[in-house]
C-alpha cells in the first residue's frame, strides 16, 4: 500500500513539472511597444516638433516658444532653453544649436 502512494506522489509530481515544462516550452513573450506617444510635458512638446519636422530648418528659442504655445504648451524661454540644451543636444543629441548674427538657432542633426 505505500508503494501504491508513493507511485502515485511520483506521478502527480511529474504531471506538476510536465506543466512546468509546457510553460517553458511555450513562453509567453511580452513586448513593450509604443502603440501611441502622448507627448506629455515640455519635453514632449518639442519631440512632437521634432517628429513634426519643424527643425529642419534652424530656428530661434522665440520661434520655438511660439510653436509650442500653438500647440498648448505654455512654457517660459528659459524652461525651453534648458530643455533643448539638456534633453535634446547633450543627451539625446537630436539638435544642435547654431550662430546665425548675434542669435542662436536650434536645428535637428542629420
Amino acid at each position: 500500500m505505500d508503494v501504491e502512494k508513493e507511485i502515485e506522489a511520483i506521478r502527480r509530481e511529474i504531471e506538476k513539472l510536465g506543466g512546468r515544462l509546457t510553460a517553458l516550452e511555450h513562453p509567453q513573450i511580452r513586448i513593450k511597444t509604443k502603440t501611441q506617444n502622448t507627448y506629455s510635458g515640455l519635453n514632449g512638446g518639442i519631440q512632437m516638433l521634432l517628429d513634426e519636422g519643424f527643425f529642419e530648418t534652424p530656428k530661434a528659442l522665440g520661434e520655438i516658444r511660439e510653436k509650442l504655445g500653438e500647440k498648448v504648451y505654455h512654457y517660459g524661454k528659459g524652461s525651453i532653453s534648458k530643455a533643448l540644451s539638456v534633453y535634446f543636444m547633450k543627451r539625446d543629441q537630436k539638435l544642435t544649436r547654431i550662430k546665425e548674427g548675434k542669435a542662436w538657432k536650434y536645428a535637428q542633426r542629420k
